[in-house]
C-alpha cells in the first residue's frame, strides 16, 4: 500500500521495516527469530524518528508501531495517520499465507487478541481515519487514502 500511495502521491517512501533490515544487516522477522526483539524495537524507534522528520514522506510502519507511542503521537500532530485494520480472520489468513516469527507461544488467535488489547488504544488515539481493508485490494486502499489526503490537504487540514 504505502509504495502506490507514495506514487500516488508523487511523494518519497520510507518504509520502516526495510530501513530496519539495512541498518541491521537482518530482517525485523529474523531479528525476532534470533530473540533480538529488544535491539530490533530500539533500531525501529530510530527509524521511526528519521522517517518521521522526512517532510511529506509516505511512512509505511510494521505493526508495531504503536509500541513506540510517544513517537507515533508526535508524528501525529504534524502528519495525517491511517491506520489499516482488517477482520481478525482477515488478518489470521494473511498471517497464515505469510507465516512471520512469533512474539510469543501463544496460538495466533490469542497472540492477534494480544497485540490488539497492547496496541490499539494508541492506534485509535492517534489516526486521523481508520479503513477497514479486510475485502480492499492494496491498489484500492491506496487510492482511497490519497483521496483522503487530497481533501484533507485542500481543506487546510
Amino acid at each position: 500500500v504505502g509504495a502506490r500511495l507514495a506514487r500516488l502521491l508523487g511523494r518519497p517512501l520510507v518504509d520502516t521495516d526495510r530501513d530496519v533490515e539495512e541498518r541491521a544487516g537482518r530482517s525485523p522477522d529474523a531479528m525476532i527469530r534470533d530473540g533480538d526483539e529488544s535491539e530490533f524495537r530500539a533500531i525501529e524507534a530510530d527509524v521511526m524518528r528519521a522517517a518521521f522528520s522526512r517532510p511529506g514522506a509516505v511512512v509505511a510502519t510494521g505493526g508495531g508501531a504503536a509500541l513506540h507511542a510517544d513517537l507515533l503521537r508526535s508524528a501525529a500532530n504534524l502528519w495525517p495517520v491511517v491506520l489499516l485494520d482488517a477482520d481478525d480472520d482477515v488478518l489470521l489468513a494473511r498471517w497464515a499465507a505469510t507465516p512471520r516469527a512469533a512474539l510469543t507461544g501463544l496460538p495466533l488467535r490469542q497472540e492477534l487478541a494480544r497485540q490488539r488489547a497492547e496496541r490499539m488504544a494508541v492506534y485509535r488515539d492517534v489516526a486521523r481515519v481508520t479503513m477497514d481493508v479486510s475485502e480492499t485490494s492494496p491498489d484500492e486502499t491506496a487510492e482511497s487514502i490519497a483521496d483522503l489526503v487530497d481533501r484533507d490537504w485542500r481543506a487546510g487540514g
